[in-house]
């Protein structure tokens, strides 16, 4: 676990603050740990507070305008089918505009790559 957590923040860049959501609570002890070693804060926000997360909310946002509110489900296995078709063209051919307007599953390999190089 320690090797995933050093791997992300050699990825993303260590910050002075960190904000997380809910996890098993063995990970969280352990993730809370490692960051006071790594001389990191966490911040903790409040559950039923999602103004304390912009991230999600706005992915939340997207998500319901893109595609909830745009189709009349009829069952589970017809969510499933939209929902993943939605998914991908999400992650594999929409830009988005925090990672220089590439696709994230493109911004990832990018920095897998670039990982590599160093």
């Amino acid at each position: 676990m320690q090797a995933v957590a050093a791997s992300t923040f050699c990825s993303t860049g260590l910050r002075a603050r960190l904000g997380s959501r809910r996890c098993a609570v063995s990970v969280a002890f352990f993730l809370q740990q490692w960051l006071r070693d790594q001389h990191c804060h966490t911040l903790y926000i409040t559950p039923g507070s999602p103004w304390e997360n912009p991230f999600i909310e706005s992915f939340n946002g997207t998500f319901r305008a893109e595609c909830l509110n745009r189709w009349l489900l009829a069952d589970g296995q017809e969510a499933q089918t939209i929902i993943e078709q939605w998914r991908q063209e999400y992650n594999h051919q929409r830009p988005h505009s925090s990672i220089g307007y590439l696709p994230p599953a493109a911004f990832a390999e990018k920095s897998k790559l670039s990982l590599q190089l160093d």
